[in-house]
């Protein structure tokens, strides 16, 4: 891995840490405030798509269920996030629309380990790794937004192994900003986005590539795109 992707992997494990963090919004005067922010977008590598459960499993259930939802599977696999991160100059069109300056990093990174600030240095509200080397790279930059999509594709109820409900498109993203200045975080959001499909809908239909799945999907992906642009 050479420098760049060291640096840039490092993002990529800034998201990754199971405890809930506290929400944070920007603050109305944001992009008014001087001087001038320049935002650095930075998506993290996200995970295989997937045919997400929900509900009471046991591990007879989860067999079971992953067994018949095999087809499925493999198809909701090879989908893509093309969508929510590669067009990504839907970002920098609404930043600069609020009159600060923003750029993508090349591509996105697998996890790796992170310049980890220690534990007791970092206050609430403060960004927990240390940006030296960001910033070194991107002198630019005052500012880092990192969107991380933890888990896409379809969520579905059970009860065992009883589905309650039809596949939903599904998201679930996290969104951070951070003052490359301080490490201070000016917005902490999380993104669940859940799509219905039609009303009778044919999902379950693999000769066609089972487009229904395929929609619902991108609808959430699209959703959570527009959940960004709102979020800033």
């Amino acid at each position: 891995m050479n420098y760049l992707q060291r640096v840039l992997a490092i993002l990529a494990v800034v998201l990754l840490s199971g405890c809930a963090a506290k929400p944070i919004e920007i603050t109305e005067n944001y992009w008014t405030d001087s001087p001038q922010k320049t935002i650095a977008i930075a998506f993290v590598k996200p995970p295989a798509m997937g045919a997400h459960r929900s509900g009471a499993q046991g591990l007879l259930d989860m067999a079971i269920n992953e067994a018949v939802t095999d087809t499925v599977q493999g198809h909701i696999s090879t989908l893509n996030y093309d969508s929510f991160d590669k067009g990504s100059s839907y970002l920098v069109s609404h930043i600069e629309e609020k009159g600060a300056v923003a750029f993508v990093l090349p591509d996105y990174y697998e996890s790796d380990e992170g310049d980890k600030l220690p534990k007791d240095s970092v206050k609430e509200g403060f960004f927990e790794y240390d940006l030296a080397k960001f910033k070194e790279l991107y002198s630019d930059a005052t500012h880092l937004l990192v969107i991380q999509a933890k888990a896409a594709g379809t969520i579905r109820d059970y009860y065992g192994f009883i589905p309650l409900s039809s596949p939903r498109g599904y998201l679930y993203a996290d969104v951070i900003m951070v003052d490359v200045s301080n490490n201070k975080i000016d917005l902490r959001q999380t993104i669940v986005e859940q799509v219905e499909l039609t009303s009778n809908a044919a999902w379950d239909d693999p000769e066609n590539g089972f487009p229904e799945i395929s929609k619902i999907v991108e609808k959430a992906l699209l959703n959570g795109r527009d959940r960004i642009i709102k979020l800033l």
